[in-house]
């Protein structure tokens, strides 16, 4: 038999403000008082000259939660940092009890009940997609309570550690092994319903159709609305007045798609010579040539499409071939280069090269970042000038480290041959003569 002074008596306080809080607070006597009788007929603790408050009712919130009729037969626990007593009303889920003399307290709405036993109680607590039973050892057993009342501070006794943040109720057992985990509602209980069907857990709380659409990995809203009124979601209450417009800035980015890149360019060609020269760096080469290179890069002028290649051992000389083919312009066609259009390699993005090309006078026009499209001269003459060196190769039987001697003669074929750029017209041609041919 469980000693009667080892039990705590329920009263009411209050912080002051319009809401009342309900906690359990030990009595003067340190043990629960039988129920006397007053003048007008309401029973009172002996030497008490006010009645005991019990919370049998702990909010209106609650209230509503235990009367729910979706959830009326659902097993409801309440996790109260405030309680100094676990307190329930489902017997059935007791693995131990013991009678002890119906002991009466009385609620706020004068309402009377009674703690008829004593026992141990085992609970599911949620923990994610899991549960963990949890035996809750002197719960009061009382049928006319609504729901199971668990107390943290019993649970502190035990060794148990009980954190609250992040919206969170966090159960550590004794080793420090996470047990439970149970968000907060948005009547601000952690308070959590056990269905019942296939034993499932549910925390009840009030979300909109958008913070469903979110928390479903952004499905379309009208499924995300035909779930709440077809009421297959459980556990759940859904607030169809707060809904905020229907933008989901997180979908818009998820579903934004890059635009098609023309495959042909759609502005006019350079009228000068230089006036804007196509380069890219080609590379590296699986094999070496004979003279130990394994990059080119290629300069293409926009007006005659002229290509002039330059084999590199590394991406660094990149720097050098342009110096080199800046001096063959001003020599050959006494031009300056005036714009010079790459990608955002680093070969190009240098210190070095980026103050050359400023102290020269010539602007630097890059893509934009993992758009290759937008430098389609010089990416499209990289495919057709290899495609041009393993049919050479592989026709003649060469050995394949003669890749580099073959990728020069097929710039010199290309810049003899006619192009679709020049409506039919000659890049040697364009360059230099007005009848020449091949």
């Amino acid at each position: 038999m469980i000693a009667l002074g080892d039990l705590d008596l329920l009263s009411k306080s209050s912080d002051g403000d319009d809401e009342e809080r309900w906690n359990y607070v030990p009595s003067e006597e340190d043990q629960f008082s039988e129920m006397g009788e007053t003048d007008d007929g309401e029973s009172l603790p002996p030497g008490d000259n006010s009645p005991s408050d019990i919370p049998t009712e702990l909010s209106p919130d609650l209230v509503n939660l235990v009367h729910d009729s979706q959830i009326s037969a659902s097993v409801v626990e309440l996790y109260d940092s405030g309680s100094t007593q676990h307190i329930s009303q489902y017997k059935d889920k007791f693995t131990s009890l013991t009678d002890i003399p119906p002991k009466s307290f009385s609620a706020a709405n004068k309402q009377s009940f009674d703690a008829t036993a004593v026992g141990d109680l085992v609970i599911d607590v949620p923990n994610g997609y899991d549960m963990t039973k949890l035996t809750l050892t002197e719960v009061l057993f009382s049928p006319a309570v609504g729901y199971t009342l668990v107390s943290i501070g019993r649970l502190d006794q035990l060794g148990y550690s009980v954190t609250f943040a992040d919206r969170t109720c966090t159960i550590r057992s004794p080793d420090d092994d996470v047990i439970g985990r149970m968000p907060k509602s948005q009547a601000g209980l952690y308070c959590v319903i056990h269905t019942g069907e296939n034993d499932s857990v549910n925390v009840v709380e009030t979300i909109t159709v958008m913070e469903l659409h979110r928390r479903m990995g952004h499905i379309s809203l009208n499924v995300a609305r035909r779930l709440t009124e077809n009421g297959l979601m459980s556990g759940l209450k859904f607030d169809l007045s707060k809904d905020k417009p229907t933008f989901c800035e997180a979908c818009v980015y998820a579903k934004a798609t890059r635009k098609p890149v023309a495959k042909e360019c759609a502005g006019e060609h350079a009228e000068e010579f230089a006036a804007e020269v196509h380069t890219d760096v080609w590379g590296p080469a699986p094999i070496q040539t004979l003279g130990g290179r394994r990059y080119y890069i290629t300069f293409t002028d926009d007006k005659t499409r002229l290509t002039y290649l330059h084999l590199l051992c590394q991406k660094s000389e990149a720097f050098t071939a342009y110096q080199q083919f800046e001096a063959w312009c001003h020599t050959q066609h006494g031009v300056a280069v005036k714009a010079l259009h790459s990608d955002c390699g680093r070969e190009y993005l240098g210190k070095e090269f980026i103050m050359y090309l400023k102290a020269a006078g010539t602007k630097q026009k890059l893509t934009i970042h993992d758009t290759p499209q937008h430098n389609g001269v010089a990416e499209c003459l990289n495919r057709t000038l290899l495609e041009k060196v393993r049919a050479m190769l592989h026709e003649s039987s060469l050995p394949r480290a003669l890749w580099g001697e073959a990728v020069r003669h097929a710039v010199w074929l290309k810049n003899w041959t006619l192009t679709k750029a020049l409506e039919g017209g000659m890049p040697l041609k364009a360059a230099y003569w007005a009848e020449t041919r091949p």
